[in-house]
C-alpha cells in the first residue's frame, strides 16, 4: 500500500513538472529553474502517446469572430497557406512576438501563397478591441469563444500560448507547433513551403 502510494505521488510530481517544461517551451511561464528539471522518462512516453498529432489531418470545425462581430468557419481560410498565431492580449509572450510578426507580415507581403491569421483567446472581447485599435494590424484577426478555444486547444495539445502553427491550402494541419515570427528560421521554412 505504501509503494503504491509513494508510486503515485511520484507520478503526480512527474506530471507537474512535465506541464511546467511544456507551458515554458511555449512561453506559458516565465524564466525560471524549472528548465533544468526533466520528468520521469516513461510518463512523458505515455503522455506523448496521449497527444494527438495533428499533421496531416484537417483542422476541426470551429468558429471565428472578425472584430465587426461577423462569424465565418475556420474552413474560410483554405486556399492559400496559413500561418496561425494562437494569442491572448493578457500573454507578456505573445504580445512580444507582435512587432516580430508585423515585420514577417511586411516582409512576406508578396507571397500570394501565404497568410496570416491571429487567434485571439480573450474572453474580453473589448480589450480584445482595443489592443487592435491601438496596434492597427495588418492581416487577418480573429477571436474565439470558449467552445472554439476548447476544441482547437484539445486538437492541437495548446497548453500554452503563444502558439503557432500551419495550414496547408486544403485546410489540413501542415505543423501544428512551428516556430515563432522572433526566429530567424521561420522565413526559409515559409518561403521553402510556398514555393
Amino acid at each position: 500500500m505504501k509503494k503504491s502510494l509513494l508510486r503515485v505521488c511520484a507520478m503526480l510530481v512527474a506530471a507537474l513538472l512535465f506541464t511546467a517544461c511544456t507551458q515554458k517551451k511555449n512561453g506559458a511561464l516565465p524564466t525560471g529553474k524549472v528548465e533544468s528539471q526533466t520528468p520521469d522518462q516513461s510518463f512523458e512516453d505515455e503522455y506523448n502517446k496521449e497527444v494527438q498529432n495533428m499533421d496531416g489531418k484537417p483542422i476541426p470545425e470551429i468558429m471565428l469572430e472578425r472584430p465587426d462581430g461577423s462569424k465565418v468557419s475556420i474552413k474560410s481560410l483554405q486556399g492559400k497557406y496559413t500561418y496561425i498565431d494562437v494569442w491572448a492580449t493578457w500573454c507578456g509572450p505573445c504580445c512580444k512576438e507582435i512587432p516580430f510578426l508585423e515585420k514577417l507580415v511586411e516582409d512576406m507581403k508578396d507571397n500570394t501563397k501565404l497568410q496570416f491569421v491571429s487567434l485571439s483567446m480573450d474572453s474580453d472581447r473589448e480589450v480584445w478591441m482595443a489592443k487592435l485599435e491601438k496596434d492597427k494590424p495588418a492581416w487577418a484577426q480573429f477571436i474565439l469563444d470558449a467552445e472554439a478555444s476548447m476544441i482547437l486547444s484539445e486538437a492541437l495539445a495548446i497548453t500554452g500560448i503563444p502558439r503557432f502553427f500551419v495550414l496547408g491550402p486544403d485546410g489540413t494541419v501542415l505543423n501544428q507547433d512551428t516556430q515563432r515570427p522572433s526566429n530567424p528560421e521561420l522565413v526559409e521554412y515559409l518561403n521553402e513551403l510556398t514555393k
